[in-house]
């Protein structure tokens, strides 16, 4: 159907159809017949004429009959108008309604509280049928006649808005809050919707509204798109505008609701500043603490500060300065990380929690976050090393003695090792110096001069600003087997030298003088017999002199002798520490280097310096710790430097004093130092990463490598190596080291 051809039950109210159907034997016709249920209609197309009072209306439903009622609206901007509201008497009531102007004076409209309304109809029915529908002529008159049929009582505008409480107000920041409930005073009890606003926030965020004749916080308030705060607007001016929808009427009323102070937690804490520079020292002030509360300008408030988490008790608090309580040990960072909370290079950041309680009523409090980022800072370096310290007596100029090391923090920095301090020769030049970070000879060490020399190195590394760490190094000049020194003894020239004379002087009880003669004695035929004569300081040469008119002076070598332990050459020997007394060290025996390796079987301990000795000589070749005394004895030295007297063979049989040396070690001292453990990556196989130190160890150790972190290293005697090759796009296969 269509408006144009609309099923209207009052125009015809049944219909007549007809269907066919059929199939391949038969064809069959049936007639149906539609009935037109009736609806009531609403009445249409009022209009009303402010020239002439006369209003028209239409309605498709016979035998209908009509209420008509008028009210004044009044609009603030286009003046006065007035409602003609037409309704059936159908069911359910259907209306219709037009506005008309304020009518001139001349006319039958006047504003009077009570209007009659005079339909004039055909029949005694006020019925009226499609048939003598027609236009609906509208008298009104004021004339006070209550017995006209046809009176209505107009509907009456509202008169007051109010709340069921007096003096408004809401506690601030609540959400989901009812305030008060909203009336409207009407005399016809017309329902009303109402709405508040108020300029005291943004259009888009309108913190009240009403709902179901509450007014109450807005949902906006709910999501946190706008607060209720006291400390931005302690007042709010609404206003408050309800509507009569059907009569068309409004009405508007200002109030003011007061928002109630409450104490609220601080909302925002920092740290100015907020870095800790690593390696900082104890007691070192990072920052000062700033807290936001709503309440600080209004209530003047002031704030307590507490660490609700300390890692490893890093941190403490004074009034409001957050304070270091924790340094790094800067020389255990690499070998023990725990003693270093704050290194840059294991950790760039910290994070601890403050509670802030403030002093309001009753006082609230909140807990925060803090990180503290660490700064990056030039670390020392540490652990600075020499390698070897002991160079042979007479090595020549520029032999290497050691090379120096060091640890730090700071990959791939370059370090700077000088010779600061070191005692001079007697002639005042320095016998080492430093080129890359080896320690050289610049002159020739003489044992006989000096046994041992105390040097101070630094190292200094190229960082902003640079580094440095000092160390003092003892280096240990070893004594050798010299040729001995010649000399020449001018007696007096009328004195006589004896055969005495040359054994004291041989023997060193005589010690060689140099006579100076005047000029006038050079002159002279004769000055009398010169003895060369060649001393032997380390005292295991025998020496002859021979002076004879007939023969020119010789000199030569009869014996030369050394020592050995255990078949062993050698000018020391560890021995561990123990309180078991009368252990056997070893055979001490003396032999003739110049005699083909000779043993000498006369030798003795001296008895000058036995007494002093926890040790004994037993069948002139047993050297072992004597019965009543033990090596554990906290009152024994740990150095024994032992006195042997040899007595050689042959014609010329002289006492030759030996020495050696006996170390005290304790076994638990023993100690294994890699003297480097970084690399860089992507080393190719077989680069050095270090080599095996060990310290206070006695005999022969061997170095295995237990664990080689999945075949990434190796050991090759005492160094450590890289033992895998690279593998190129290591990071695609997941294989980088």
């Amino acid at each position: 159907t269509t408006d144009q051809s609309r099923l209207n039950y009052e125009e015809q109210k049944q219909h007549k159809i007809c269907v066919q159907f059929s199939n391949e034997t038969e064809l069959i016709e049936e007639t149906f017949l539609i009935n037109i249920e009736d609806i009531n209609e609403s009445p249409y197309n009022l209009q009303c004429s402010n020239h002439t009072g006369f209003c028209t209306v239409f309605d498709d439903d016979f035998n209908q009959t009509f209420k008509f009622e008028i009210k004044t609206i009044n609009h603030y901007e286009n003046g006065t108008y007035f409602e003609i509201l037409c309704t059936d008497n159908g069911e359910p009531p259907l209306s219709v309604s037009t506005w008309i102007k304020a009518l001139p004076d001349n006319m039958t409209l006047m504003f009077v509280p009570v209007l009659s309304l005079i339909i004039p109809v055909n029949d005694n029915n006020n019925t009226i049928d499609k048939q003598t529908r027609d236009n609906i002529v509208i008298s009104y008159s004021n004339d006070g006649d209550k017995t006209e049929r046809q009176r209505r009582q107009a509907n009456s505008p509202p008169q007051n808005i109010y709340f069921n409480i007096v003096h408004l107000t809401i506690p601030e920041n609540a959400l989901d809050y009812e305030i008060a409930s909203v009336y409207v005073t009407d005399e016809d009890n017309d329902n009303y919707v109402c709405t508040v606003h108020t300029y005291d926030a943004p259009e888009d965020s309108q913190p009240f509204d009403i709902v179901n004749g509450i007014l109450r916080t807005s949902l906006i308030v709910q999501d946190g798109l706008y607060n209720i705060n006291y400390e931005k607007i302690p007042v709010y001016n609404i206003t408050v505008t309800c509507t009569d929808p059907i009569h068309q009427y409004t009405i508007r009323k200002h109030f003011t609701i007061d928002v109630i102070d409450i104490n609220e937690p601080p909302i925002q804490l920092i740290l100015v500043p907020d870095t800790l520079p690593e390696n900082s020292p104890m007691d070192y002030v990072i920052g000062r603490f700033y807290a936001s509360d709503p309440d600080l300008l209004v209530d003047n408030q002031t704030f307590e500060y507490l660490i609700a988490m300390n890692p490893n008790g890093m941190f403490s608090i004074d009034n409001d300065q957050l304070i270091l309580k924790r340094t790094n040990d800067v020389e255990m960072c690499i070998s023990q990380p725990d003693l270093c909370p704050h290194d840059y290079e294991q950790i760039t950041s910290l994070l601890i929690r403050i509670n802030i309680k403030d002093n309001g009523q009753p006082s609230v409090s909140q807990k925060f976050w803090i990180q503290i980022p660490i700064t990056d800072e030039n670390d020392p370096p540490v652990n600075l090393q020499l390698n070897q310290n002991f160079i042979r007596e007479n090595s020549p100029i520029g032999t290497l003695i050691g090379s120096f090391s060091v640890e730090d923090q700071d990959l791939y920095q370059t370090h700077t090792y000088t010779l600061v301090n070191q005692s001079p020769l007697l002639n005042n030049e320095f016998l080492f110096v430093i080129e890359d970070n080896n320690l050289r000879l610049l002159q020739s060490p003489d044992y006989e001069l000096d046994s041992f020399y105390i040097i101070t190195v630094q190292c200094t590394d190229n960082g902003t600003p640079p580094a440095s760490i000092t160390s003092d190094f003892l280096i240990e000049i070893i004594d050798v087997d010299e040729l001995p020194d010649t000399y020449i003894f001018i007696p007096n020239p009328d004195g006589i030298i004896s055969d005495d004379i040359l054994n004291d002087l041989i023997n060193g009880r005589q010690t060689p003088r140099t006579i100076f003669l005047p000029q006038s004695t050079y002159s002279l035929p004769s000055l009398g017999q010169i003895v060369f004569l060649m001393e032997d300081r380390d005292r295991d040469i025998d020496l002859t002199a021979l002076n004879d008119d007939d023969n020119p002076n010789e000199l030569g070598f009869q014996n030369q002798h050394t020592l050995t332990i255990n078949d062993t050459l050698t000018l020391s020997i560890d021995v561990e520490k123990s309180n078991i007394s009368g252990i056997e060290i070893g055979k001490l025996q003396a032999i003739d280097l110049a005699a083909g390796g000779e043993i000498l079987q006369n030798i003795a301990l001296n008895s000058n310096s036995y007494s002093l000795f926890p040790f004994e000589l037993v069948n002139l070749t047993t050297f072992k710790v004597r019965d009543d005394m033990d090596l554990s004895l906290s009152s024994l030295p740990s150095i024994f430097n032992i006195s042997v007297l040899v007595t050689t063979v042959g014609e010329d049989s002289r006492i030759v004093e030996k020495y050696f040396i006996i170390n005290i070690k304790d076994k638990r001292n023993v100690s294994l130092i890699l003297s480097n453990n970084k690399i860089q990556e992507n080393s190719p196989e077989n680069t050095s990463v270090g080599y095996f130190i060990l310290q206070d160890g006695i005999g022969n150790y061997t170095i295995n490598l237990i664990h080689d972190a999945n075949g990434y290293f190796k050991i090759n005697d005492i160094n450590l190596l890289t033992a895998q090759k690279i593998v190129e796009n290591c990071r695609i296969n997941h294989t980088c080291q």
